[in-house]
C-alpha cells in the first residue's frame, strides 16, 4: 500500500527516479526486485505499468492486486498508462486474467467459489 511508512517509493529522494503517486489507501504499489514495476490507483481504476516492465511479470503483478487480502470483490479499470484502457496495451493482458468489457472500461469479478 502507498501509505505504508516503509514505502520509500513515491517521495523525492536525491539521486532516485522513481514514478510520482498519491499516497492514499486507495494506491497500492507493486514491486519487484526491489523497484516499482506496477501502480494501481484509485481502487484500481487507473493502472500503471512502468517502464521497462515485461508482459509476464505486469499479469502476475495484476494477479496479485486482486488476491491481496482485502481486495475488493470488484475492479473496474477505465485507464491504463494514463490513456484509456480498452484498445491500450494492457487490455490483452486484463482480458487474459478474466476481465470483461462495459461501455467505457474492463470490469473484473472473481470466480464463483
Amino acid at each position: 500500500n502507498a501509505t505504508d511508512p516503509a514505502n520509500v517509493f513515491g517521495g523525492e529522494f536525491a539521486g532516485v527516479e522513481t514514478p510520482r503517486f498519491a499516497r492514499l489507501p486507495s494506491t497500492v504499489v507493486a514491486i519487484r526486485r526491489g523497484w516499482p514495476l506496477m501502480l494501481f490507483e484509485e481502487g484500481g481504476a487507473q493502472i500503471t505499468a512502468l517502464p521497462g516492465a515485461e508482459p509476464d511479470d505486469i499479469s502476475r503483478a495484476v494477479e496479485a492486486y486482486l488476491a491481496r487480502p482485502f481486495a475488493p470483490r470488484r475492479v473496474v479499470v477505465t485507464r491504463w498508462n494514463d490513456e484509456p484502457v480498452l484498445r491500450s496495451p494492457g487490455e490483452p493482458i486484463l482480458r487474459a486474467l478474466g476481465f470483461q468489457s462495459t461501455p467505457s472500461a474492463l470490469e473484473w469479478w472473481p470466480a464463483p467459489a
